[in-house]
């Protein structure tokens, strides 16, 4: 399966957005759902695999990092490392 580099910039361009707009902590569904309705990949499985894929290549990377605090250091929440 390939990972499209136009899911990553849609990912982040939505992440960013969310932790910017946000004065707490984001979970990851609200942007995979946003982002699976831009790229119009719902119900397609394939398409909502590789979305998936991306979003993995984002976290291995260092691009986001999972976690917002301590009490909530994981997944679904996730911050943007300085």
């Amino acid at each position: 399966m390939t990972v499209y580099p136009h899911y990553k910039e849609v990912l982040l361009k939505v992440a960013y957005g969310a932790l910017k707009d946000s004065s707490g902590p984001v979970q990851e569904d609200i942007v995979l759902r946003e982002a699976a309705q831009k790229l119009n990949v719902q119900g397609n499985l394939e398409g909502e695999q590789e979305l998936l894929s991306a979003w993995q290549d984002i976290f291995q990377k260092g691009e986001l990092a999972w976690g917002y605090n301590l009490e909530n250091q994981s997944r679904p929440f996730f911050h943007r490392p300085r």
